[in-house]
């Protein structure tokens, strides 16, 4: 079985993100492959779209061999699964479900290319926690936590990294137990919180522009036992030059918001953004039409956190060029969020709405990282 500390990990990051687009499962319960071109390291993501009554996973394959990862999709709620994984060309990157109820369908697979070097890789070091050096620089941070099965309690555990240098990063967080637990993860100016109850695995991402002297941070928060791995790792996006990512230089290539109110929307209502004091959007964002348009043609991160408000349930659909890319499931157990690697042109637009009378919290937040500019 293929997991990510199996893989050889490449050194560079070229940023030539690929998005191979959106796949769809019939109602077989698998997920159409797709062949790797290049050896390198890539964000794979899968959405779940579960509405159906039932509950069902999607397991993430490496040339057919089921590796750990799993996207759940119960009751209504859309699941999520983002990783980085090294991966070599030809390698052959798919999924299967257990449950021909699968999504309706509606199963999405992105792969996207995030560096590449043929000749050169780093190595893992272990010393209570988890990294990549290549080269005597740091690639990646990939930090474990293991909590002994114990009695009920209540908790807050708190673990702290240090931004190595200004930039962009993209950042995974995931804890595992046996029973339920409620997580808030703290990433730069974002903030996630991701559900993880019995059998059903959870995870946030996004990518952030940081700064250093910036931490990332992870907390745990609730009455929990822990019997895996709890986890949080980053990628330092190499190669990003500040024309293209710095805020006061090119504000429009990222930004992070959220929600303008608390309140209910009408059906296929737009959700408002407004503009967070730190993060200037630009002109990236009309508050009239409550649409973002892209000013710079390439390659981006996307990722949309649903929040609910006052105990009801919040649906939220991404929508770019009037096509919905994914959807995010939030209710009173769980504020979700996803994420995905989209190629986009100078022109295209991107809103979310709301589905049905659906209220929106007011920590309801979209991220959009520009990863590399076209020329």
């Amino acid at each position: 079985m293929k997991t990510m500390s199996t893989f050889p990990l490449p050194t560079m990051l070229l940023l030539l993100l690929l998005s191979l687009g959106e796949l769809r499962c019939g109602m077989t319960g698998s997920i159409s492959q797709v062949t790797v071109p290049e050896t390198g390291v890539y964000i794979v993501t899968m959405v779940n779209d579960l509405n159906e009554t039932q509950w069902t996973y999607v397991i993430l394959q490496i040339n057919g061999i089921d590796t750990d990862f799993k996207a759940y999709g119960y009751h209504n709620l859309t699941g999520g699964l983002s990783v980085a994984i090294p991966l070599s060309a030809g390698d052959r990157v798919g999924g299967k479900t257990n449950s021909i109820l699968a999504s309706n369908g509606a199963i999405r697979l992105n792969l996207g290319f995030v560096g590449q070097d043929k000749n050169n890789f780093g190595t893992f070091h272990c010393k209570g926690d988890v990294w990549v050096d290549i080269n005597g620089d740091l690639f990646a941070h990939f930090y474990r936590s293991y909590t002994k099965a114990g009695t009920w309690s209540t908790i807050t555990k708190k673990y702290l990294f240090d931004v190595p240098k200004n930039g962009v990063y993209w950042v995974m967080a995931r804890p595992h137990a046996p029973t339920y637990v409620w997580s808030t993860f703290v990433i730069g100016d974002g903030l996630f919180e991701a559900y993880t109850g019995e059998g059903l695995p959870s995870s946030a991402s996004g990518a952030f522009y940081l700064t250093t002297p910036s931490q990332l941070s992870i907390e745990l928060v609730g009455a929990l036992r822990l019997s895996g791995d709890t986890m949080l790792s980053y990628v330092y996006m190499e190669g990003n030059t500040p024309e293209q990512l710095g805020r006061a230089v090119s504000p429009m290539a990222f930004t992070s918001s959220v929600g303008l109110r608390e309140g209910t929307y009408g059906a296929d209502e737009k959700v408002a953004f407004c503009n967070d004091t730190d993060l200037d959007m630009g002109d990236m964002y009309n508050a009239n039409t409550r649409v973002f348009s892209i000013s710079i043609s390439g390659t981006y991160v996307i990722s949309l956190r649903g929040h609910p408000y006052k105990g009801k349930a919040l649906k939220l659909d991404l929508y770019r060029n009037l096509q919905v890319v994914f959807t995010s499931f939030a209710d009173d157990w769980v504020s979700s969020g996803q994420a995905g690697v989209f190629d986009l042109a100078a022109g295209d637009t991107l809103y979310v709405v709301a589905g049905g009378k659906r209220t929106v919290g007011k920590n309801t937040m979209i991220s959009i990282a520009l990863l590399r500019k076209k020329s």
